[in-house]
């Protein structure tokens, strides 16, 4: 076998030259005597053999029926103005672009409206990587015609094409198969379940680590039984078991956690709320000083609850290696990991009945905190933060926002109201800072209210036209996305005063212009629903 992969690789060069003697009358007089070199030599002969042996043969045929049915659309063609406004959206900044194209397809989908048919093509390019949500409009846009192309254009990334079916599941790669299951467990947990548990026993344990961290960020309630019959099976404790078996089952426990209605949480919970202390003060101390309550976490571990062989054996947590330099003993490492995933509204009790009183007893206690160049930094801080965004709680998001810095801050900017946003950003005065007006509370379709916006742009113009510390480029796009469109005459007003500036020439090209011209795609767009 060996032998004969070696003289196939050497055919056709100065060790294997070709036997002529054995080709077809018309390919040697073809050939005659070539003045190539043997590779040049060799490719000729086997362009001409290959069309040697194809000539005279009939085409394939169809075996099936033809689909003759010709396709008709049921809904009306929008008229041209829609064609004149997505090839201007088609011409903005990319971080814009999805917004517009959002706002154009909903007024397409508010009047029943398909795109022209020569308009599918460059729609479908547009929002090829653009979010599933807008996808999932564009879909409805395209008509009868779009939808029939989407079966046979691979090119397309869209839910109803190629690759996306089950087929995927079953022959794709590792990363495809992962991003399916991804998807599916958002638009249909159940049947992404059943086939997750149809190749189960076939997929490596390196693929099932990776399969339930997925299972544990979507975090569908069909999923508990299933991580439960894991958890109690196959990934049970063992005297002798893998890193990898040990990980997956602190992702069971976790996503077992994350759910009231199990028997892992509820145990859990009777056990973690025990360690609550709640101390009055008596006397006249007691009136005159708030009562304080604190959290009795054991430094080294106790019997009943916190020690090494109930954490590994009932959660896969960590019991040597954890990170020394954030936790001042293993308890505080522990704990952190029931804070992460274990509901934060669970931690709510009659000593600890509102969040701002949760984070006085675990963030402001001196138990808890560790110096970092000079300064108390707690322990669980990360933690919580982690719990607040995975759990999108915006009760203890509005509780810990005003208290930590703004740049810690951030990530939980869009759980909060959008009063409270705004109320936020106004008293820190953060006109400028391109990260906080970026992660608002607002979706797609959402802007800035009328007031927010003017007090945005004019503290932006204060500061821009006097000096170029700031990143009025950043500012532009944002500016852009989310500028109430009542305020685009206050624009052009301020944009005739920036004139008179030195700096104009930053203001305009970075601000007005792309600002300016997003706002009136935006009018124009918003003209369309009325």
């Amino acid at each position: 076998m060996w032998q004969h992969l070696v003289e196939v690789a050497l055919l056709g060069t100065e060790k294997r030259l070709l036997d002529t003697t054995i080709l077809p009358p018309s390919i040697k007089d073809c050939i005659g005597e070539s003045a190539f070199d043997a590779e040049q030599s060799f490719l000729q002969t086997a362009a001409l053999a290959c069309y040697y042996t194809e000539a005279g043969k009939e085409p394939l045929k169809v075996e099936h029926a033809v689909n003759e049915e010709i396709i008709l659309e049921t809904l009306d063609t929008a008229p041209a103005v829609y064609k004149e406004i997505f090839g201007q959206i088609d011409g903005t900044n990319s971080r814009i672009k999805e917004k517009l194209l959002s706002l154009w397809l909903d007024a397409l989908i508010e009047r029943n409206l398909t795109v022209e048919p020569e308009g599918i093509v460059p729609l479908l390019s547009t929002g090829n990587s653009l979010s599933e949500v807008t996808k999932s409009k564009i879909v409805k846009v395209i008509g009868n015609k779009g939808n029939w192309l989407l079966q046979f254009q691979f090119d397309f990334r869209y839910n109803n094409s190629p690759g996306t079916d089950d087929t995927i599941w079953l022959e794709g790669t590792p990363a495809e198969r992962r991003e399916f299951l991804s998807k599916s467990l958002r638009n249909n947990a159940e049947h992404a379940l059943s086939l997750l548990k149809s190749t189960w026993d076939q997929e490596s344990l390196v693929s099932k680590r990776g399969y339930l961290d997925l299972l544990k960020e979507v975090l569908h309630p069909s999923a508990i039984q299933f991580a439960l019959d894991l958890y109690t099976t196959e990934f049970a404790y063992r005297t002798k078991e893998k890193k990898t078996e040990k990980e997956c089952r602190k992702v069971l426990s976790e996503i077992l956690l994350s759910s009231t209605e199990t028997e892992l949480y509820q145990k859990s919970i009777e056990h973690l709320s025990s360690y609550f202390s709640f101390e009055k003060k008596k006397g006249l101390l007691g009136i005159v000083s708030k009562s304080q309550t604190d959290y009795l976490l054991p430094d080294e571990g106790d019997s009943a609850f916190w020690n090494a062989e109930n954490m590994e054996q009932t959660y896969g947590f960590e019991v040597k290696n954890y990170d020394i330099s954030r936790f001042g003993n293993i308890s505080q490492y522990w704990l952190s990991c029931f804070i992460e995933c274990i509901p934060l509204e669970s931690w709510l009790n009659e000593q600890v009945a509102t969040y701002p009183a949760l984070i006085t007893c675990f963030l402001a206690n001196n138990r808890f905190n560790v110096n970092i160049q000079g300064k108390p930094h707690s322990v669980l801080f990360d933690s919580f933060i982690q719990s607040i965004i995975t759990q999108r709680n915006g009760q203890m998001a509005s509780a810990l926002v005003p208290r930590i810095p703004v740049t810690a801050a951030i990530p939980m900017l869009q759980l909060l109201s959008k009063d409270e946003y705004e109320q936020f950003v106004q008293k820190n005065k953060l006109f400028s800072d391109y990260e906080v007006l970026a992660n608002g509370p607002y979706n797609l379709n959402e802007s800035w209210s009328e007031s927010f916006s003017t007090y945005i742009l004019s503290s932006i113009f204060d500061i821009a036209i006097q000096s170029n510390t700031i990143n009025t480029n950043a500012l532009g796009v944002v500016l852009a996305q989310y500028l109430n469109t009542n305020t685009a005459g206050l624009l052009q007003k301020i944009n005739e005063k920036a004139a008179e500036s030195n700096l104009y020439y930053l203001w305009n090209a970075n601000i007005y212009e792309p600002v300016n011209s997003v706002l009136q795609i935006r009018k124009s767009i918003k003209n369309l629903k009325s």
